[in-house]
């Protein structure tokens, strides 16, 4: 009356107990997954060069005021040891250590160094203000 269904499926790759089908979805679900992995580094991967261009930003921004800092205090630090040490001697020669190179580099240090502090911390503030008195748009 109705035709036999089970023998036209058995002929499609199957084999008649369920292997292959089975051995199909297991290979579909790897394939999935793989493609997931794959998909899944490509998006790691955009993330850590978006994190390093901003790594890179933020270095090239605040490098240049770390440097001066670190300038400024290693030149406060080591001006006093060997251009005026706190002794007799260091008092007795500090007219000729005026003039000694290395002197005269740490006081351009010391000074160029704090003007370029006090310009940072005048950059920062005035960004500052201008973000908390910035109007939104449709006010």
């Amino acid at each position: 009356m109705y035709p036999d269904n089970s023998t036209n499926n058995s002929n499609r790759g199957n084999t008649g107990n369920g292997t292959n089908s089975g051995i199909l979805s297991i290979t579909n679900m790897f394939l999935g997954f793989i493609g997931f992995v794959f998909y899944l580094c490509h998006l790691i991967k955009d993330a850590i060069s978006i994190l390093w261009w901003l790594l890179t930003i933020i270095i090239s921004l605040f490098g240049y005021y770390l440097m001066w800092i670190t300038l400024h205090y290693a030149a406060v630090h080591l001006y006093p040891m060997y251009c005026a040490p706190f002794t007799i001697t260091g008092f007795v020669l500090s007219p000729f250590m005026v003039a000694a190179p290395h002197c005269v580099a740490m006081r351009w240090l010391i000074s160029e160094g704090s003007k370029v502090i006090v310009t940072m911390w005048v950059s920062i503030g005035a960004y500052a203000i201008h973000h908390m008195l910035r109007r939104p748009n449709n006010a």
